[in-house]
């Protein structure tokens, strides 16, 4: 209704666009109204997830799950919500099904902890230059070096210990593309898939303008579906009990 309506609107700016300036003025405003009433609907719908956030904290020494022997506590279920919301809006799920966000965040903290076991085990370290390189990739998000310092007061947070986070995200890269192959996408797969889109899309590219673009996607498929048979195997060698 409201994209009707803002067309309409348009239309008619256009139809009397020699009448007087009230006028213009008056349409101009309802367009304001509009562009605000959206903007409170996204700020009521923020709103509303913040809350459903915060009903699903949980104490932060409270014991969520135990993998291997080490504990998971509520401090990281917490930390790790905002993320689980992410990735079920991205998706189009239910972000106030209390049971499934509770499930997602235990899950994504477990496997977690699941690979970070194993690069210990395999004693991964992480490359100064690719740690310095990630933090200067987060740097740059930043308008300057005092919005950054902001940032990290703000959130608790030391440079140091943002770096120790990063660290552990480069051990991660490092570990997943030890363990995980470079598939290959054929042309009849990549065409197979381009069909596929073909048949349910009127609107589409030509499939040599978007045949890269499908390769990279397959690949990324394939990799995907990878990690997860790892992680499966990881969690069914492992001891993992959820404590929520």
């Amino acid at each position: 209704m409201k994209k009707l309506t803002l067309l309409m609107m348009a239309l008619f700016v256009s139809l009397l666009a020699a009448c007087s300036d009230d006028e213009d003025s008056a349409q101009e405003n309802d367009q304001n109204a509009e562009q605000q009433q959206a903007q409170e609907e996204l700020a009521k719908q923020q709103q509303e997830q913040q809350e459903q956030m915060e009903a699903q904290k949980v104490e932060e020494d409270k014991l969520v799950a135990v993998v291997n022997g080490e504990e998971i506590k509520g401090d990281a279920f917490n930390e790790a919500l905002p993320q689980t919301f992410s990735t079920l809006m991205r998706s189009g799920q239910d972000t106030s099904d209390e049971e499934l966000v509770k499930q997602q965040t235990i899950d994504m903290l477990v496997n977690q902890e699941l690979v970070m076991q194993e690069i210990d085990k395999q004693e991964i370290e992480a490359p100064e230059e690719q740690v310095d390189q990630s933090l200067e990739q987060y740097k740059s998000q930043f308008e300057d070096d005092e919005q950054y310092q902001a940032s990290l007061e703000e959130n608790g947070n030391t440079e140091e210990g943002l770096r120790q986070s990063l660290a552990q995200e480069v051990k991660m890269q490092v570990y997943l593309q030890n363990e995980i192959s470079e598939p290959e996408v054929t042309d009849d797969e990549a065409k197979e898939y381009y069909d596929q889109l073909a048949s349910q899309q009127e609107d589409i590219q030509d499939y040599e303008e978007v045949k890269d673009k499908i390769k990279e996607l397959l690949v990324q498929q394939k990799q995907n579906e990878e990690i997860s048979e790892l992680l499966a195997q990881l969690k069914e060698n492992s001891e993992v009990e959820t404590k929520i």
